[in-house]
């Protein structure tokens, strides 16, 4: 800024006084919205962070329960009076159940993944944020395989014919969900310079 400054008062030796300070003032003004500019991306850049680092947190509740999922089908899936299968709430909330003898033995909710809060600001992060933005593709990536496990498990579980797969999907489970897991894992820490210990149910 000083050397433009010195560049000026040379110019002023040369130029009109009106058209130095239409330059001087130009440039004031654009510094300052560049300056502006920059402190507005630094708080979007924060405030994406902060709505991402909280999605990871509902999908570490979702890991959990599919965990919980994968070792019910393992523990129960060769067990003649066990049956294993998915129930809907009346307000569309899904459950993992057990039944025994004809009787609930166990039953608790699956959720969702969620992804909206990543996928809505991924183009927001390549302008803004591009120190994360590759890992954040490999994140969305990894919640596209969780959310396959899921409805592959809802699936599986929805038809009878299925029970004979249930042993092989949950050695595959169990593979991808340590997988995405990892991913998003890194990605948290990258994101909040925290382990990711959180779970948010909602």
């Amino acid at each position: 800024m000083n050397g433009i400054l010195e560049q000026l008062a040379h110019a002023g030796k040369l130029l009109p006084i009106t058209v130095v300070v239409a330059i001087v003032l130009f440039v004031v003004k654009e510094g300052l919205e560049a300056r502006r500019r920059l402190k507005a991306n630094e708080r979007k850049r924060k405030a994406v962070r902060r709505l991402i680092a909280d999605e990871i947190e509902r999908n570490h509740w979702t890991i959990k329960r599919l965990r919980d999922g994968v070792s019910e089908i393992e523990s129960h899936i060769l067990k003649d009076d066990s049956a294993l299968m998915i129930r809907a709430s009346a307000i569309g909330e899904r459950y993992f159940r057990r039944e025994e003898g004809g009787q609930m033995a166990m039953q608790f909710p699956i959720g969702r993944v969620h992804a909206e809060a990543l996928s809505s600001n991924l183009l927001a992060l390549a302008e803004i944020d591009e120190a994360i933005f590759e890992e954040a593709l490999k994140a969305s990536d990894a919640l596209k395989e969780l959310d396959h496990v899921l409805k592959s498990m809802i699936e599986h579980l929805s038809n009878d014919n299925d029970r004979g797969f249930l042993k092989g999907f949950a050695d595959y489970a169990k593979r991808k969900i340590a997988d995405c897991e990892k991913t998003l894992q890194g990605f948290y820490k990258n994101v909040t310079s925290r382990a990711l210990e959180e779970h948010r149910v909602r």
